[in-house]
């Protein structure tokens, strides 16, 4: 998704961990945990997490290749 937004310049996740939040109580969604983040309570990574990682990591490859090529370019 990102790769289709061109003036996108980078992200953040807005939750990383599961937390308490003992003022959000819905009895049939995680009852008192806001539950988006991309951890759980519990230590356990959620398929977000990959998906974010993965990103992450293909951002990191284009730039270390950018790298190589600008600086590989033979000077004139």
């Amino acid at each position: 998704m990102f790769k289709h937004i061109p003036n996108l310049r980078g992200t953040s996740p807005w939750i990383l961990l599961d937390f308490r939040s003992p003022f959000r109580f819905h009895p049939h969604q995680g009852g008192e945990w806001n539950r988006k983040g991309l951890v759980s309570d519990q230590g356990q990574r959620k398929k977000a997490w990959y998906i974010m990682r993965d990103y992450y990591n293909q951002k990191k490859t284009e730039q270390m290749k950018h790298k190589i090529k600008h600086y590989m370019l033979p000077s004139s």
